[in-house]
């Protein structure tokens, strides 16, 4: 073969596997998300303490950045090459703007856990 048949054999190959992946993540993730719920500014949220339910001691607040969505994977469920086409997109956790979204979230330094509410998001 000629290098311009392997090359176009190539461009054709990868434009396959892209436009694939596309659909694969539209069917299997954007589709089933629901609506986000609508932004609020920053300053404006309400924090409730919460206390480590570990160590209990209170947990420190702040915020989560959410931009490509922070995926759940079932404790039962294997993880790999396409484990983000079966995962669970939490809701409200995908930015397809140009601002981050931040997410509510308490974090206990002691024992390392973070807690996180993703029922809204905030705007900076």
């Amino acid at each position: 073969m000629e290098n311009q048949e392997i090359a176009l054999i190539l461009l054709v190959s990868i434009t396959f596997v892209t436009v694939s992946t596309i659909l694969i993540l539209y069917t299997k993730v954007f589709k089933n998300m629901k609506k986000p719920t609508i932004s609020k500014e920053k300053n404006s949220i309400n924090f409730e303490s919460i206390v480590c339910h570990k160590c209990k001691k209170d947990m420190e607040k702040g915020y989560i950045l959410a931009s490509r969505g922070i995926h759940f994977v079932g404790k039962n469920e294997n993880v790999g090459i396409f484990s983000v086409t079966y995962s669970k997109v939490l809701q409200n956790t995908v930015n397809m703007g140009v601002k981050m979204k931040y997410l509510k979230a308490w974090r206990c330094d002691t024992c390392k856990t973070v807690t996180f509410d993703y029922s809204e998001t905030y705007k900076n």
